[in-house]
């Protein structure tokens, strides 16, 4: 049945079978709406916010003040001047990379026995070094 339909619409059978389905929903949910709910249930509800907002103004620092005066659209801000204000000081020591000492050696003057003491290299690997 499906296949006529698809062949006379130019649809797949999967494309077909969805639009069926939302049609049929569409369908039931209006009838529903029309047939069985009544006006009562179909109230437009407005919601009164105003006590949860006391609540959110009340945990600022001045409860006196009101949303209006809470703006900070007044302050001058030079963004670009906050972007780019950084302090040398606070990365100077992020690039120092401390090695140990006690498991340095000097890759120009090691011997094969030190090389092979290092973890992570083997026989071959300190062959190749030297």
């Amino acid at each position: 049945m499906f296949r006529k339909f698809s062949v006379l619409f130019g649809l797949t059978e999967t494309e077909l079978k969805v639009l069926v389905f939302l049609t049929a929903t569409f369908l039931l949910g209006f009838s529903y709406k029309v047939f069985f709910l009544t006006d009562e249930e179909i109230v437009d509800k407005t919601f009164d916010y105003s006590n949860e907002d006391s609540l959110f103004f009340a945990a600022g620092n001045d409860p006196d003040q009101q949303p209006d005066e809470m703006n900070q659209e007044d302050i001058p801000v030079d963004y670009k001047q906050e972007v780019l204000d950084f302090n040398a000081s606070n990365f100077s020591g992020n690039n120092t990379k401390v090695t140990p000492v006690e498991n340095s050696i000097n890759l120009n003057s090691a011997k094969l026995e030190e090389l092979t003491s290092l973890p992570g290299i083997g026989l071959k690997t300190a062959e190749r070094i030297v």
